[in-house]
């Protein structure tokens, strides 16, 4: 998804009670926030690399691999530098930042969460098989 996609996502998440930030630098921060929470708490493929000289590192990720902080997006027409199934996640992370009821801010974050359960299961399926073909000292492929 583009970064306008995902800009649109969020508001329609939001359902007209809360507006994304005008100031796209806000906005940015957001997406920034919900791409570092993202890659916390789930092992995002395209974000994985042996080049621990990458400038941001944010942990170890499974074998030698690390997990790396996503590009932010220049433009509102760019891909988002993480997997495509969690651009929805991400979307609803910005959503509970930008939401103001505090019932909302959870619903949104539970939901961010099942997105990235369901995603790490898929992924954890692909980490064995890949652990069983003995390939994690490899660059993963680009599957996002």
């Amino acid at each position: 998804m583009t970064w306008q996609e995902v800009q649109n996502l969020a508001e329609v998440y939001l359902g007209g009670d809360y507006k994304l930030p005008k100031d796209e630098a806000k906005r940015l921060v957001a997406l920034q926030s919900a791409f570092y929470f993202a890659a916390d708490k789930c092992t995002a493929l395209k974000l994985l690399t042996v080049n621990k000289q990458v400038d941001a590192i944010i942990r170890m990720g499974p074998g030698d691999t690390y997990v790396r902080m996503p590009k932010l997006p220049k433009d509102p027409t760019d891909h988002l530098d993480i997997d495509s199934e969690l651009c929805p996640a991400v979307a609803r992370v910005v959503s509970h930042y930008v939401a103001k009821d505090v019932q909302m801010k959870e619903y949104h974050k539970r939901e961010a969460l099942e997105i990235m359960r369901s995603y790490e299961a898929k992924v954890q399926e692909y980490m064995q098989e890949m652990d069983i073909r003995g390939k994690y000292d490899k660059e993963p492929d680009n599957v996002g």
